[in-house]
């Protein structure tokens, strides 16, 4: 698969401001006598240069300050950090942390990994609550997330007890600017984004831009905080994409050898649509009181135009020609052969994914007394995501054995992108190749009814397209109590102590839908209206193909929807409720060991859960209604230690017992 990722240039315009709270400012003043004179030396008076360091150097510094004073290991991402990087979202900015790597999804970076662990067993919060998905299971996808609006991303690669989600592998914790500490900003820039190459699909775009803007500011003395920050992002991506189904056996000459089963292959264009608004409000109306108020709202669309040729080899109705084949014995592989009498599936398909997040939380710090600190937050976060998966299918006739078949040859001799064909068709001819499916694989004893061809011809025949549209609801609520106790000893300097609970419910409602064209049975010539003309498959050696809108002919009415029954779908639709209750007391160690500083942390967690999953499954033949609810339990202890050998180097030690929660998808009953 080769990618064609879009390259960032920011040659718009980028207009930042910032006004510093403090000036740095340097003085000496200096005053000599001649020797001569006899009254008492007048020596020069020393005043301290102060320098305040802002930019990409203040955050490393910052980062790196985190990081050796954190009792975790810990990685970390500063503001600036970010805010420099041409990354769209956070998952390409925190990629670049070590043990850290980001799995990228059509182009781009979207779930991440730590230390080798996939995105279900790490955790990630937002300013240190649990955030929901708008993936089937807890997996953050992270390019909801944009990079502009963030201030930090702390990555814990040890637990400890006062963290709030739980993951083997870690848990990364995206975090807002608190407004009061920190200095006043205006900053708003605009980039355009163009792809390397045109755009693959006539109807795709090769262009985008990403624009943002921020505002910090303090007001009544230095009391009351506001930050708001609002970001865009139209972001395209061209993508060549093979894809095979397999490789069965093929005897050759008295041998067995792996042969291509059929192939399906795509050209790609695909747009991000993003809008991001985040608002916190923070509030200081005496030393002993803290309130902040953050909320952040997320509207995601993804749109992919995919075409491409579904190419059945060894598993199609073609016979494959013995004298052609081209073995190689190292591999055990045909290399190269020949199929004759095949009929393939032009394919014009449209994604759209729709997603829709709110996330809102107040946090409120009080000094009970000079020692004990009293700390309550309470936040809820939300997700709503559609899928609409558009396939529709065209080719030279109706069925398995109608219609004008192809002699194809593949190669995959020096090819780096899987297999190189030679049709003998033009696939870009509208008057050859018309809409309608053209092979018999649209099982569904409701479609066969529907159209009255049960135990005909035709039967099987009547799926001309299939729409696959999933609908996810989540969503997420949590309370939580902390307190902070200060000691005066050696060894302890405070122990926390908490307790906090969450309640989530996730549903999933799986729908299909098969598509008819009107005309059934008759085939339907490409209309002139919904013309695109033609794409270019000669990166798979297929030329060009037609190119229809098939999202239009849908939503116009070309196509009559049959929705698909059974087990697939009811089986696949859910809801699972999850509550949990923890409590944690953790000492935070501060004492040292052979005269070297140890510090550190030493706590333990109890975690209870209670689940319940509606859903349907399939007995003896019979869909039934599910309801099953279950309960566990987990002391989770750990210890974090951290030696000062010298003043740039420390030793790190941390053991835990944590667990990771099942995938959500996974909990339907």
């Amino acid at each position: 698969m080769k990618t064609r990722e879009g390259k960032r240039n920011s040659s718009a315009s980028l207009v930042q401001a910032k006004v510093l709270r403090r000036t740095a400012m340097s003085m000496a003043v200096a005053a000599a006598l001649p020797s001569s004179m006899t009254s008492p030396p007048v020596f020069a008076e020393q005043v301290i240069e102060e320098v305040v360091v802002t930019g990409f150097r203040k955050s490393l510094q910052d980062a790196i300050g985190i990081k050796r004073d954190h009792s975790s290991i810990v990685e970390v991402v500063s503001a600036e950090d970010i805010g420099k990087l041409p990354d769209s979202s956070i998952a390409e900015a925190i990629a670049r942390l070590p043990g850290l790597a980001a799995q990228r999804l059509d182009g781009r970076a979207s779930r991440v990994s730590i230390r080798g662990f996939g995105e279900n067993e790490s955790a990630t919060t937002f300013n240190g609550r649990e955030q929901v998905s708008i993936s089937d299971n807890r997996g953050v996808e992270f390019d909801l997330y944009p990079s502009e609006i963030m201030s930090g991303v702390v990555v814990y690669k040890t637990p400890d007890a006062s963290l709030e989600a739980e993951g083997i592998a870690g848990v990364i914790d995206l975090q807002s600017v608190k407004p009061l500490e920190s200095n006043q900003v205006f900053q708003a820039s605009i980039q355009r984004e163009q792809t390397s190459l045109d755009k693959l699909n006539p109807d795709g775009d090769d262009s985008g831009h990403r624009a943002s803007f921020s505002y910090i500011d303090q007001f009544a003395d230095d009391t009351i905080g506001l930050a708001i920050a609002w970001s865009t992002i139209e972001s395209p991506n061209q993508e060549e994409r093979w894809n095979a189904w397999g490789y069965p056996e093929f005897t050759y000459q008295g041998r067995d050898f792996s042969i291509l089963g059929g192939a399906k292959p795509f050209v790609r264009s695909s747009m991000l649509d993003r809008q991001s608004t985040m608002l916190v409000l923070q509030a200081q109306p005496n030393d002993r009181l803290n309130v902040t108020f953050d909320t952040l709202h997320v509207d995601f669309t993804d749109q992919k135009i995919l075409r491409g040729i579904e190419i059945p080899f060894a598993w199609g109705q073609g016979s494959i020609s013995a004298d052609t084949a081209v073995v190689d014995p190292d591999t055990g592989f045909v290399v190269a052969a020949t199929t004759e009498g095949q009929r393939v599936v032009v394919r014009n398909d449209w994604e759209e994914r729709d997603a829709s997040l709110k996330s809102w939380g107040v946090n409120i710090e009080y000094d009970l007394a000079d020692s004990w600190t009293l700390e309550f937050d309470i936040s809820r976060s939300e997700v709503e995501r559609d899928v609409f998966s558009l396939e529709s299918y065209a080719g030279t006739g109706r069925g398995n054995d109608m219609g004008v078949a192809d002699n194809l040859r593949y190669d995959l001799r020096g090819s780096g992108a899987g297999a190189v064909f030679t049709p003998g068709l033009d696939y870009s001819d509208p008057g050859l190749i018309l809409l309608g499916g053209p092979l018999t694989w649209g099982w569904q004893q409701s479609l066969n009814e529907r159209y009255n061809i049960v135990g005909t011809p035709l039967e099987n025949t009547a799926q001309d397209g299939f729409i696959n549209a999933p609908t996810i609801d989540d969503e997420l609520t949590a309370l939580r109590f902390a307190a902070t106790q200060q000691l005066e000893n050696d060894h302890i300097a405070s122990i926390q102590y908490g307790a906090s609970y969450r309640s989530r419910e996730k549903t999933k409602e799986s729908k299909g839908y098969f598509m008819t064209l009107n005309s059934f049975p008759d085939l339907l010539a490409r209309p002139d209206g919904y013309s695109e003309g033609s794409v270019s498959l000669d990166f798979i050696g297929m030329g060009n193909m037609i190119a229809y809108d098939s999202r239009s002919l849908v939503d116009d009415g070309l196509y009559e929807l049959t929705e698909e029954t059974g087990a697939g779908h009811s089986t696949k639709s859910w809801t699972v409720e999850e509550d949990v209750l923890a409590f944690f007391i953790q000492a935070n160690i501060d004492t040292s060991f052979m005269g070297k500083p140890l510090t550190g942390n030493i706590g333990i967690r109890y975690v209870s859960t209670e689940q319940a999953s509606q859903g349907t499954a399939l007995r003896a033949g019979v869909l039934l209604p599910t309801d099953i609810d279950h309960d566990y339990s987990h002391l989770l202890p750990g210890l974090n230690l951290s030696l000062a050998l010298t003043d740039n180097q420390s030793f790190r030690f941390g053991v835990a017992k944590t667990m990771s929660r099942a995938r959500m998808d996974e909990r339907n009953a």
